[in-house]
């Protein structure tokens, strides 16, 4: 008895607030809401412009004068980390193929790796070789 009686009670609050809520939200009218849209659609317009002016400066080319003398490396598939690391450092792309090998497990990034021919370039940090391996 009283179980029901809590519950009616309930549904009773659930619903008065729920008209209340309704009725005490505030519509805007039409031209308000043309006014907000017109508003929202040149802030988005300038964030694009913003965008494309940031990934303009930071894009990284081969022209770039962070990397230089540009040679093709090519990972056969099934390669395993430990050898792409030793045939890494055989052509003098890294010093330390157990670093790279160490850094690429760090990451998760042994199995993603893809296969193929890829340009390297004198200068590249673990992060780099690794961006392009991974098709990135």
């Amino acid at each position: 008895m009283i179980r029901q009686v809590l519950r009616t009670v309930g549904i009773g609050c659930l619903l008065a607030g729920g008209i209340l809520y309704l009725v005490n939200t505030p519509q805007g009218t039409d031209a308000s809401l043309e006014k907000e849209l017109t508003a929202i659609q040149k802030e988005l317009a300038l964030v694009k412009k913003e965008l494309a002016i940031s990934q303009t400066v930071s894009s990284k080319t081969p022209n770039s004068t962070k990397f230089t003398n540009g040679r093709e490396f090519t990972v056969a598939p099934g390669t395993a980390s430990s050898d792409l690391s030793k045939k890494l450092e055989q052509e003098k792309f890294i010093e330390d193929a157990k670093k790279f090998d160490a850094y690429m497990e760090e990451n998760n990034y042994t199995d993603k790796m893809k296969s193929g021919t890829f340009m390297l370039y004198d200068g590249m940090r673990f992060p780099d070789i690794a961006r392009v391996l991974l098709g990135l």
